[in-house]
């Protein structure tokens, strides 16, 4: 057994603490500290779409990109170069959004919404917007925004543009809103790449804790479980969080996904020259048996917090996926027998060209 193989006993474990979690999280929102998932309301209606135009902007951990979508059809009616984020030294919070800004002016058109996938943690609004909570993945702007669709409607407006109304929404949220334009409604979106994390989609009458139950609708809630502890995994995933910028935070996403994936790799022994999980994923193509038991760890460790989620809400549960690592090669037969030996019940969706992007285009034209 490498350092990365785990036994089918501590996935499960895995599976049951994360759901203890979610059914709490149905009733009281959980606190922000480290180990614990968010369980963050998003207010969308899962039902309810309309036709039409919308603009859709995702800003992941790496690129922006933005695009005016037709709805249902999902054709791209307009679409603009991809921005590759600098990440080579911090960006002010307003300087961000003044490039974004410029960079979607060309897309504007009257009556148009935006949706807008925001990848990192943050407060969804009964409005639709998002009040910003942390950075993470070493995103590199300083500063906070706020409420982010207010802000980018500012900047607009700074450049005389007239200020649409922006849906915005979590990546894995628009992931699992994806879902509708090839199968109806998934219930869990996830999302492993840069990061990782996991959306699920309930039944308003469970959330009667904190909502007011709406008979017949379907909600959406984001799980930030990106920071949820899957407890003792190894000893250079210790070393790895101790020499972190935030120790404690984040466990699972830097055991699964981005650049903490090529940490780990190097660190048991490795490529020197591998920096992330693109480079894992390809060096596991080439039979190299370190970036294999990482890959493979990852995939499992995925398929135990979908299990955990799947328990909490206690159905069998449809998955459609996004993201570099999931969709790299082997990784969905992994996760999908991982999740068998673990008993829980799934079926994967197929993959969806542009997920977040038709997601956001969803999310911009979908009922609160």
């Amino acid at each position: 057994m490498t350092p990365f193989e785990l036994p089918s006993s501590q996935l499960s474990r895995i599976a049951d603490e994360m759901a203890s979690q979610v059914r709490e999280g149905f009733s009281v929102a959980p606190p922000a500290a480290p180990g614990a998932i968010r369980h963050l309301l998003t207010w969308l209606n899962t039902t309810t779409v309309e036709a039409g135009e919308a603009i859709a902007i995702d800003s992941g951990g790496t690129w922006l990109r933005a695009a005016r979508v037709e709805l249902p059809t999902g054709r791209i009616r307009a679409a603009i170069h991809p921005w590759a984020i600098p990440k080579g030294q911090p960006i002010g919070v307003e300087a961000f959004f003044d490039e974004i800004a410029d960079r979607i002016a060309p897309l504007l058109q009257a009556d148009v919404p935006i949706g807008w996938v925001w990848s990192f943690p943050g407060e969804a609004t009964p409005e639709g917007d998002v009040r910003h909570l942390a950075w993470t993945k070493e995103f590199p702007v300083r500063g906070d925004p706020g409420l982010v669709g207010e802000r980018l409607k500012r900047a607009l407006a700074s450049r005389g543009h007239a200020a649409p109304p922006v849906r915005v929404l979590n990546d894995t949220v628009a992931t699992l809103l994806s879902s509708s334009a090839i199968e109806g409604h998934a219930s869990v979106g996830l999302v492993v790449g840069t990061g990782h994390n996991l959306a699920i989609a309930v039944d308003e009458a469970r959330l009667a804790g904190r909502l007011l139950a709406r008979p017949g609708r379907r909600h959406i809630v984001n799980l930030e479980c990106g920071n949820f502890d899957p407890g003792t995994l190894s000893a250079f995933d210790d070393a790895l969080d101790a020499a972190s910028g935030q120790p404690g935070w984040q466990r699972l996403e830097k055991a699964v996904s981005g650049h903490t994936l090529g940490t780990l790799y190097r660190a048991a022994g490795g490529e020197a020259e591998a920096r992330d999980a693109g480079d894992v994923v390809a060096a596991a193509v080439r039979r190299d048996p370190i970036a294999i038991s990482l890959v493979h760890r990852s995939a499992d460790l995925v398929a135990a917090a979908v299990a955990g989620a799947a328990r909490a809400v206690g159905e069998p549960v449809s998955v459609v996926g996004e993201g570099s690592v999931f969709w790299s090669d082997g990784y969905p037969e992994r996760f999908l027998t991982t999740l068998a030996r673990l008993g829980c019940p799934c079926r994967l969706a197929p993959k969806v060209a542009g997920a977040t992007t038709m997601g956001a285009a969803i999310a911009a034209r979908t009922a609160l």
